[in-house]
C-alpha cells in the first residue's frame, strides 16, 4: 500500500468531517486513538510520504500543511502532536497553527502518577478496588531515583550545551545508570549538574522529573521500582507495617492479597501502565482531541 501524500490528510479531513491527527510514531497511534474515543483518524508521521518518525517530522508536516492551507482552516481539521522533550530547553514551545505540544517530556511521562499506581496495584495483585490499598507513593516506586536524576541531568546538559562533553545522551539506554563506571563519571561532575538543576528549577519531585527525564526512562524506572515494592508488600502486610489486607487481618498464615500475580515482571508492568489512558493527567490531551473532533464535524 502506498503512503499518503501530505495534502491528502487535509483533503480527507475536510471531506469526511473527521479530525486527522499526526503523531510521532507507530507506538503512539493506539494511545491517541483511545484518547479520542475513536472520533479521530490517527496517523504515525512515517505513514506519510516524505516523512520519517519523530518530533521534527511532525513539525515539518504541519508547517507544510500550513503552507498549502489557503483558507486558514487547518487547525479546524488537523493537529500534529509532539512531545515537549529536550527541544523545550533549547527553544521553548513552538507556536504554529495545528501544532500541539505535550506539557511533559513525552507521552510516557503521563503514566507515572498515583492514579496509575493504584490501578496497577489492582491489576498486579489480588486486591480489589474496594479493598484497602497500602500507602505507597510514586516517589518510592522510582528505582534508583538519584541515579535517574543525575543521569538525566547529564543528558540534558549535553543536549543544551554543544561544548559540553557528556557521558550519556537522551539516545542512551537508561539501564546504563546501573553501570558503576558510567555513574562514577557522571557523579564526578555533580557540581556542574547541581548548578544546572538550580538554574532550571529541576528537583527530584515527580512533577519536576517529568519535565527533563525522558518519558521512557521514567516509566521504566517506575516499573522496575514498582515490581520490587509490590514483592515486598506481603511481608509488610503480615508485619502490620502497612494497613493489612482482608486476609492477613484474620489469618497471617494464608497467602496475602498483596502477593504479586504469577508471570508479572517490570516489562509487563510497563505495558500495563501504558494501557491506563483513563487517567486524569491525560485530560488536557483528551479535551483537545474532543475540541478538534467537534470543529471538524461542524
Amino acid at each position: 500500500m502506498n503512503k499518503y501524500e501530505i495534502d491528502e490528510i487535509l483533503s480527507m479531513a475536510i471531506m469526511t468531517k473527521t479530525a486527522h491527527v499526526l503523531v510521532e510514531g507507530v507506538d503512539d497511534v493506539r494511545i491517541y486513538e483511545k484518547l479520542s474515543s475513536g472520533d479521530c483518524e490517527v496517523y504515525a508521521i512515517e505513514s506519510i510520504e516524505g516523512y520519517s518518525g519523530g518530533c521534527d517530522f511532525v513539525k515539518d508536516a504541519i508547517q507544510d500543511l500550513n503552507s498549502i492551507d489557503s483558507q486558514g482552516i487547518l487547525d479546524k481539521y488537523v493537529v500534529g502532536i509532539i512531545d515537549r522533550d529536550v527541544g523545550y530547553f533549547r527553544n521553548g514551545n513552538l507556536n504554529m497553527p495545528a501544532l500541539f505540544t505535550l506539557a511533559q517530556y513525552s507521552i510516557e511521562s503521563h503514566f507515572v502518577n498515583s492514579e496509575v499506581l493504584n490501578k496497577l496495584l489492582v491489576k498486579l495483585t489480588h486486591i480489589t478496588e474496594k479493598q484497602v490499598t497500602p500507602l505507597i507513593t510514586v516517589q518510592e516506586c522510582i528505582d534508583d531515583l538519584d541515579g535517574l536524576y543525575y543521569f538525566s541531568l547529564e543528558a540534558l546538559q549535553g543536549a543544551i550545551d554543544s561544548s559540553y562533553s557528556s557521558v550519556v545522551g537522551y539516545g542512551d539506554n537508561i539501564g546504563r545508570r546501573k553501570d558503576e563506571n558510567t555513574m562514577q563519571s557522571i557523579m564526578a561532575k555533580s557540581d556542574v549538574l547541581d548548578q544546572l538543576s538550580a538554574s532550571k528549577n529541576l528537583g527530584r519531585s515527580i512533577s519536576e522529573l517529568k519535565i527533563f527525564v525522558k518519558g521512557k526512562w521514567l516509566l521504566k524506572s517506575f516499573s522496575e521500582g514498582l515490581e520490587k515494592v509490590i514483592k515486598d508488600l506481603p511481608r509488610k502486610c503480615k508485619a502490620k507495617s502497612i494497613m493489612q489486607c482482608r486476609v492477613c487481618q484474620f489469618d497471617d498464615k494464608s497467602s496475602c492479597l498483596f502477593k504479586i500475580k504469577d508471570g508479572i515482571s517490570h516489562k509487563a508492568i510497563y505495558s500495563l501502565a501504558m494501557d491506563i489512558v483513563d487517567n486524569n493527567e491525560l485530560n488536557y490531551v483528551r479535551d483537545m482531541l474532543q475540541r478538534i473532533s467537534a470543529t471538524a464535524k461542524a
